[in-house]
């Protein structure tokens, strides 16, 4: 070569790296409200930019890379990387700090870029599709207790202290006959002491273990009662116990929540629970669905879910918004245990003008009581004692003590009679089937391609900025496979 080449020669065009600078480098650092970091073991050098530690988070996760230290070898090593932070190497230490404390910057840099995506035409606003997965967190299935499993641990320990305190009284009573047949020995044997003694020692210690162990179970225990949680993670305490990919397995994991627009599979909204199923999850979704697509009368959306959020609750909060249609299977009520033929539910019919049900033998069941206080004050009752008692049909109806069949109404089931009648309209049942097909890849590409099945950080706040993270990274590289590297990069550049 005449010339040594410079930096950004090596970079090709295509290059994500370059991408990523543009972006990064046009986000409202406000809305951002990041933090600069020192690197700490140079303190005294100006702190890194906050954009910096951004741009090298994004090209990790974009390329499998979510360790501190590997990113820190990026820094040192990767070409695109050095190009992308401009020669700077930030220490491991300063790289886990970032994304431990700037936990909101990723959320709001994945809304950025949505709303971006929003102005290139990205999203077609028509039918988004909504579904769960349950990451793994950052602490041991061993170390989250329930009380159930709390209470088996405590017996499980009561068994083990009283067969060593029988064990430790066997070993005492025959150490105190060795001492009276062997009192004229000085010797107290090799080792510091007779096998039996050695014995007694690993006992005496076992018992102490236990005693630790019984005392730090029903700490936990005492601990769980004054929460008002149903669960106790040691490691992350904000994690719970979830079923995983396994019906019968579970595991500390978070909730994870993505609606996917149909048109290019990208994502337009996220959240993260610690909530161990999704039946409260579909109104803050569709919320976020409406401020992100500017969904209205106008710009009407289809929102599908499977049969998890099924919550009248939550359909008629999802009413409240205007244009926002939800499509969710119901889910049917269980037989019963006894196998007794009785009429379910849907057998009675609801007249919405007198507010009465009418029974499968045609009786006319009235209000009869409500709860208008308590846990539960949005519940009716409708029955008819005197029908009910003179009814041919009643054993085959009801096996209350009572004798009386009594029909339970919550003040928001409308909204799941509303959601039965549209999932019976084909077009609808069209876009349920859809649903698998088009919220499913989206996971698959960012567990098996991306590998983000676990986290990498602990606490409910955390947790959350890392998942906008990975989200992020599925959506960058979604829109080079859909727009091209070239058009985004213009398209950014310009606006």
């Amino acid at each position: 070569m005449l010339l040594p080449p410079r930096l950004d020669e090596l970079i090709g065009p295509d290059s994500v790296a370059r991408l990523i600078d543009v972006f990064v480098d046009h986000l409202d650092l406000t809305a951002l409200n990041l933090r600069a970091l020192r690197d700490e073991h140079t303190r005294g050098r100006p702190a890194f930019h906050p954009t910096t530690m951004l741009k090298l988070y994004l090209y990790g996760y974009l390329h499998r890379t979510r360790s501190s230290r590997l990113l820190q070898r990026e820094a040192r090593v990767n070409l695109e990387v050095i190009w992308l932070l401009q020669e700077l190497r930030p220490d491991f230490h300063t790289i886990a700090a970032f994304r431990a404390r700037n936990s909101d910057a990723f959320t709001s840099a994945f809304r950025q870029f949505n709303a971006w995506l929003k102005q290139l035409g990205a999203f077609g606003g028509q039918l988004v599709a909504l579904d769960g997965v349950k990451l793994r967190a950052s602490n041991s299935t061993d170390q989250v207790f329930t009380e159930k499993r709390l209470t088996q641990l405590i017996t499980q320990t009561t068994g083990q202290l009283e067969e060593l305190s029988q064990w430790m009284l066997q070993l005492d009573r025959h150490d105190a006959d060795d001492d009276e047949a062997d009192n004229d020995e000085d010797d107290p044997g090799e080792g510091g002491g007779t096998p039996l003694q050695k014995e007694l020692k690993a006992t005496r210690a076992k018992l102490a273990r236990a005693r630790d162990r019984m005392a730090g179970l029903k700490r936990r225990m005492r601990e769980l009662k004054r929460s008002d949680q149903s669960q106790i993670a040691l490691t992350d305490p904000d994690c719970r116990l979830m079923y995983g990919n396994h019906p019968r397995s579970t595991e500390a994991s978070y909730n994870g929540q993505i609606a996917v627009d149909d048109r290019h599979a990208l994502i337009a909204a996220q959240d993260l629970t610690h909530q161990e199923n999704d039946r409260r999850q579909l109104a803050p979704m569709a919320e976020q669905l409406v401020k992100t697509l500017g969904v209205d009368a106008d710009h009407p959306l289809v929102l599908v879910a499977d049969s998890g959020y099924d919550s009248a609750v939550q359909f008629s909060t999802c009413e409240q918004y205007e244009g926002v249609t939800t499509l969710v299977p119901l889910v049917k009520a269980s037989a019963r245990k006894d196998g007794a033929d009785l009429y379910p539910k849907e057998r009675f019919e609801y007249d919405a003008q007198r507010d009465q049900y009418r029974c499968p033998s045609g009786a006319i069941l009235p209000l009869g009581s409500e709860t208008k206080s308590g846990p539960r004050p949005d519940r009716r009752y409708y029955y008819n004692r005197a029908a009910c008692r003179a009814c041919e049909l009643r054993e085959r109806c009801t096996r209350a003590k009572e004798g009386v069949r009594k029909i339970r109404r919550r003040v928001s089931e409308a909204a799941r009679e509303a959601m039965a009648r549209r999932l019976l309209q084909p077009e609808n049942r069209a876009r349920l089937r859809k649903r698998g097909g088009l919220v499913e890849g989206p996971f698959g590409v960012m567990k098996q391609q991306f590998g983000f099945g676990d986290f990498r950080v602990r606490g409910l706040e955390k947790v959350r900025g890392e998942f906008s993270l990975m989200t992020l990274s599925y959506n960058l590289r979604r829109a080079i496979n859909v727009f091209g590297m070239e058009k985004l990069l213009k398209t950014m550049a310009a606006a």
